[in-house]
Parts: C-alpha cells; structure tokens; sequence
C-alpha cells in the first residue's frame, strides 16, 4: 500500500478513537487491520471499540494497492504511529509475512505484525477473529438505518446535518477549564438540535446546531460519550447525524455519524439509570 505518511497517521489516530477517562487519553481501539476498499483506491479500518458493543466505526483514506494485497495487520496502532513519526511525504507500507515493513526512500523499517495477536490485553479473541466480528456487525448498518436480527429496518426517527468544523468545535467546549469529561448530549426542543456539553461547576456549554423540519418527533436528548470530538476533527465538508430509536428495547437513543466521504461511526448513548 502507497499513501501519504501524514494520511495514515490520520487513519491510525481516528480508529484508535482516543476519549478521557478521568480526564486521562484513552484508546478505545488497540489493534485493527487495514484493508483496501473495492476499488482499490482507498484503505479503511472497520473496527469494534473494547467493550464490543457500545461504539462501531468505518474509516478510510486514499492510498494505492498492489493486486496482489489484501490488507495489513496492526497489532498495536502505538507502536506503528511510533514508527510513521520518523517518515514523511508518500509511505510504502507492505506486509511481510509476520511483519509490516514501512519505506520511503532509502529509509526502511520492519515492525512484527501478526493476526493471530490478541485484539485487547486480557482478551481471548485474535485481531482477526475481531475484525471479522467487526465486519459482520457493520453489514447491519446502511444508509437505510440498522438491520436487526429479524430482517427488518430501524430507520433514523430523526436527521440533522452540521458543518464538521462547527461541531467539532461545539464538542470541544468538553475541554473548558481542562474537564474531559467525554459526554455530549444531544437534545431536540422547540424544533432546535441543541448540543450541551460540560459540568457548571466548571462551565457547562449549550450550543445552538440549527433548526429542524423533525417537529413531529417530540422533545428528546441522548448523551454520547466515545472520544466523538477527536473523530469530527479530522473531517471537512458535513457530519450528518442519524438518530435511531431503540428506546422500546431498553437500549436508548443510538447515533450514526456519516460523513462526506462514507466514513461513518456507529454510537449508543449512555443508560441513565
């Protein structure tokens, strides 16, 4: 695979999906195995967060393939961004057998990378066993909304679109006065999105995300947590949120996240109990 150093650098920073755990980075995502898209024009990651349930993201990048390619292994996203940090311009990434070797020019480095690594410490599934898991719960979702086990289709019961940089922004007022404190609720009153993030003692943040046709849908709110603000950031064009109702079964109000380029993120919000 062919890309730019500071593309997959990129890649490798969304799909660990670093968040704040007592106020202290934490990557939702240890290991992942990039693959080359249909067309062979881009490389993306399909990957589960830790828990393997609450979060699943797709994302990619442009990059070139040999035919001959199927992907690569990254055991542990670190370690290759560890390596990447001493490259810069276009990036020659091949796996090598149990290894991933990265080249630019005359500068080469191998890193050992093999599928049979667990995903997470103390896990007992490979990274392959849980890409594989990853792959088969991200056939569920379309543009359509989630297909549940029975066939059919929970579509968004509402929609919304925003500027990435104005929502990254909104999800970084999460910072103010060094709180981290990783929460986003999103909230539909009087025909108005509205996004609250931040405790008062410290500085609680409204910000307004425009008006809505969905009037029809009731007052709502559902909080998010999963490191969202380091995701959007990494985004141009528009962030289009589709909220999906899954409140009869107990599981509250879940998110997809699409952006302009097909990259997506799939989020449950917090149970309050």
């Amino acid at each position: 695979m062919k890309t730019s150093s500071s593309a997959i650098k990129t890649l490798l920073e969304i799909t660990s999906r670093k968040q704040f755990v007592n106020s202290k980075p934490q990557q939702q995502v240890i290991g992942c195995v990039i693959r080359p898209t249909e067309d062979g024009d881009s490389a993306m990651t399909v990957s589960l967060v830790r828990d393997g349930k609450t979060s699943l993201g797709r994302f990619s990048i442009g990059a070139k393939w040999e035919d001959a390619e199927e992907g690569l292994v990254v055991p542990d996203i670190e370690r290759l961004q560890g390596v990447l940090s001493a490259y810069s311009g276009e990036v020659e990434i091949k796996q090598d057998g149990g290894k991933i070797r990265v080249s630019s020019g005359k500068k080469r480095t191998s890193l050992h990378a093999e599928a049979g690594g667990l995903a997470f410490p103390h896990s007992n599934e490979t990274i392959g066993q849980w890409e594989e898991k990853s792959a088969m719960l991200a056939g569920q979702i379309s543009e359509d909304g989630y297909t549940l086990r029975d066939g059919s289709v929970r579509e968004a019961f509402f929609k919304h679109s925003v500027a990435c940089g104005e929502l990254s922004n909104a999800l970084r007022c999460d910072n103010i006065n060094a709180q981290k404190l990783n929460q986003y609720t999103f909230r539909y009153q009087g025909q108005s999105l509205f996004l609250d993030v931040g405790d008062s003692l410290k500085g609680q943040t409204t910000i307004d995300l425009g008006e809505s046709t969905y009037d029809a849908c009731g007052d709502w709110e559902a909080t998010f947590e999963g490191g969202l603000e380091h995701i959007v950031s990494q985004y141009g064009g528009e962030a289009h949120l589709h909220f999906l109702d899954f409140r009869p079964e107990g599981q509250g109000i879940r998110l997809i996240m699409r952006f302009d380029n097909g990259d997506w993120v799939f989020q449950a919000s917090v149970l309050r109990r």
